[in-house]
């Protein structure tokens, strides 16, 4: 297979291929092409900062900056939805910032559903134009050890720490 983004060179000589009526292809030299990118970016970890004001979460691909904001998600620190104050995007990451800090061992959920559609906003997105999964992760926030994810739904691809599926907090 292909990989996404990678630039590769086509030569194939005259004859090489022929029709249902017999009639050889005339042939391509140095047809160059960039393979496309069709892999959609996944949640790769997440996890909460130290002060408790941030959620960081990873993906396994660059994002489009003006596709995600903190309305794209929703966030729920002891059970209650918490308030966005903004968020920003560098890369493969975007972080969350929060009106209040989550307490030491609160829960904290993360949400987000993928619109149905093509959309240009309200959505997360890498560069190429597709769309992440919807997920729901939630873990707490802990002052030592990070925790074990206690329940995920939709796809992790990766994990913080020794192992996939992993929701770790600053500490």
């Amino acid at each position: 297979s292909l990989s996404s983004g990678t630039a590769y060179t086509l030569d194939m000589p005259a004859g090489a291929i022929r029709d249902a009526a017999g009639n050889a292809f005339a042939g391509l030299a140095n047809y160059d092409f960039v393979a496309a990118d069709v892999g959609a970016p996944s949640l790769e970890s997440a996890s909460v900062s130290r002060s408790g004001t941030a959620v960081i979460l990873r993906f396994t691909e660059a994002l489009e900056p003006a596709t995600v904001g903190p309305g794209n998600f929703v966030v729920s620190v002891g059970g209650q939805v918490a308030a966005t104050t903004g968020g920003i995007v560098s890369g493969n990451t975007a972080v969350l910032l929060l009106h209040q800090a989550a307490a030491v061992g609160g829960v904290v959920s993360v949400t987000y559903s993928d619109p149905v559609g093509d959309q240009v906003a309200g959505i997360v997105q890498e560069r190429a134009g597709n769309d992440a999964a919807g997920f729901t992760l939630t873990g707490s926030r802990a002052a030592s050890p990070p925790p074990v994810v206690t329940s995920q739904s939709g796809q992790v691809t990766g994990g913080l720490g020794t192992g996939a599926n992993r929701f770790t907090t600053g500490y």
